[in-house]
């Protein structure tokens, strides 16, 4: 039991650490600009400066609304759909709306993030209470089943994106990374008394 606890704690330790720290880089130091940033389109400007989906929201539906207007000119030139991602007006109204997009999956993911870190968290201190007055292997197989979760779901985000949104996905995945990690340590700290208490160490 206890070997099998050793090889858990270390992996989880390293998967942990692993992400925290690229949660750090990703935060601080990945999230620099270019020198090609001068030659972005003004859609592209706004974009990168705006600081909520709200922000958004009115750009969008002018970059809507000059596609209307273009459509309904008789005299404007047919552009066919695999045409409109590079041509305007379609090219801003399209870049806006997979913003727009992208920002709202954003916003759906932190609160998947808690979700599921929170039932992590859940399954970790009944993995305890049943570690300790039940059984060492079901609980054992709680506290995995919550280290799981927690580590798969505070998983890196490898780009750094403009945003509120991202930064506050960021800021949560960080947070409760180091927060895991704390309670790695808390559990094997645990899972050593608990043996001290019993009188001695198995080594299965």
């Amino acid at each position: 039991m206890r070997k099998f606890q050793t090889v858990i704690f270390v992996l989880a330790m390293v998967i942990a650490s692993t992400q925290s720290f690229r949660h750090i880089y990703v935060k601080w130091v990945a999230s620099t600009g270019s020198v090609l940033d001068q030659f972005q389109s003004e859609t592209e400007s706004n974009i990168s400066v705006a600081k909520s989906l709200e922000e958004l929201v009115p750009l969008y539906a002018e970059a809507k609304s000059q596609v209307e207007k273009y459509e309904s000119n008789a005299t404007s030139p047919q552009i066919e759909n695999y045409q409109r991602s590079v041509t305007e007006p379609y090219k801003s109204e399209l870049r806006l709306k997979e913003e727009i997009e992208s920002r709202e999956s954003r916003q759906k993911q932190v609160v998947e993030l808690f979700f599921y870190w929170a039932g992590g968290l859940f399954s970790i201190l009944a993995g305890v209470l049943v570690y300790r007055r039940v059984n060492d292997w079901l609980g054992i197989s709680a506290m995995l089943t919550g280290l799981t979760e927690m580590i798969y779901w505070t998983s890196p985000l490898h780009i750094y994106q403009p945003g509120g949104e991202f930064e506050l996905l960021l800021n949560a995945k960080l947070g409760l990374s180091l927060i895991t990690l704390g309670l790695l340590v808390s559990l094997w700290l645990l899972s050593g008394r608990h043996i001290r208490v019993d009188g001695g160490t198995d080594s299965a």
